[in-house]
């Protein structure tokens, strides 16, 4: 189906490296992986047509062979276009409403199903001049230390100084395979609360994963950040594990965070089988980050973690517990651990 207004007039306004009109589209180097480094290198495309992809489809034969929308790629490229696109989108809609039109979704690009295979399909490597070391810049590791992250783990972080980008002036936490080599990241600003996710390995939206022991305990965590207190421990960029991951975890621990979504989770995963960390009563922290922070040790935080482990009955009896109890009626302690 024809996208509802002209989207590809917001191609030109991308400023593409090695941009080029072809018959079926536009071709041009990744802004996203930066692999196209010279005119020879020109993987990526914005396909007009094609009897293998829907209409306007933007794939790079390095990072997305699997395709993802124009809409989602001129959002991960330039803020500022993208805003101008969704003023458009809007008035499109608007006026699609007041005509009676009714337009139908396009399908989705992961609606397929696919299995975890032993190694991600899209593995490339974070270029230099887009993502500088995280302890190269003041501002951002002065950022991780207000975080109680640690000099190792900054050590591994990277930061987009680049604001024409989504994750511009934001840290980058590599979703590492192999050392530098990586199949997606997270980043993180810097000041306010807002996070660019690009995976172009759905069934490996999972921080660490590659750097765990599968067959014991792993602590899966909402945030990475607060991943960090124990070790063996991932954290779930979304909103629940893939099924692939979760079939190749053996002793998963589930922690959600100290509020009534965590809780709702926890009594949730807690009904199908899992085992959950559930909050003792009396700590006031929303979740582990927020403990680091108040300058609690991690040996007294893994502590508190593997020894408030429940599952079954005896979980879903405690979850319920708290769940009943009025938020207003909580009696807040400070929770000395």
């Amino acid at each position: 189906m024809l996208c509802p207004f002209d989207e590809v007039q917001f191609v030109y306004e991308l400023n593409l490296k090695n941009f080029k009109q072809k018959d079926v589209g536009f071709n041009f180097s990744c802004p996203l992986c930066h692999e196209g480094k010279s005119p020879h290198k020109t993987r990526a495309w914005i396909l007009l047509s094609s009897p293998k992809y829907d209409h306007n489809t933007f794939i790079c034969h390095n990072c997305l062979p699997e395709g993802i929308s124009i809409r989602k790629f001129i959002s991960l490229v330039d803020i500022s276009v993208f805003e101008r696109y969704k003023i458009l989108e809007k008035k499109q809609y608007i006026d699609d409403i007041q005509s009676g039109k009714i337009f139908n979704k396009k399908p989705g690009f992961n609606s397929y199903n696919r299995k975890l295979e032993n190694i991600p399909k899209h593995i490339f490597r974070l270029n230099s001049k887009t993502f500088v070391p995280c302890n190269a810049v003041p501002e951002a590791v002065q950022y991780c230390k207000s975080r109680k992250i640690d000099e190792k783990h900054i050590n591994e972080l990277y930061f987009c100084p680049r604001t024409d980008l989504a994750y511009g002036n934001m840290i980058i936490f590599p979703l590492r395979y192999d050392n530098d080599k990586v199949y997606g990241f997270q980043g993180r600003s810097i000041k306010g609360k807002r996070f660019s996710t690009f995976m172009p390995n759905d069934d490996y939206k999972v921080y660490n994963l590659f750097n765990v022991d599968r067959t014991s305990n792993v602590y899966v965590f909402e945030s990475i950040i607060d991943s960090y207190v124990i070790n063996n421990s991932i954290s779930m960029l979304g909103a629940d594990l893939s099924k692939p991951v979760r079939k190749i975890l053996e002793k998963p621990v589930f922690v959600f965070d100290n509020d009534r979504t965590g809780e709702e989770k926890t009594l949730k995963y807690i009904n199908a089988g899992e085992r959950c960390f559930i909050w003792p009563n009396g700590i006031t922290a929303k979740d582990f980050g927020e403990l680091t922070e108040k300058g609690i040790e991690n040996i007294k935080l893994r502590k508190l973690i593997k020894s408030n482990i429940f599952s079954g009955l005896q979980g879903e009896i405690e979850i319920k517990l708290k769940l009943t109890k009025s938020k207003s009626s909580f009696r807040r302690l400070n929770y000395a651990v």
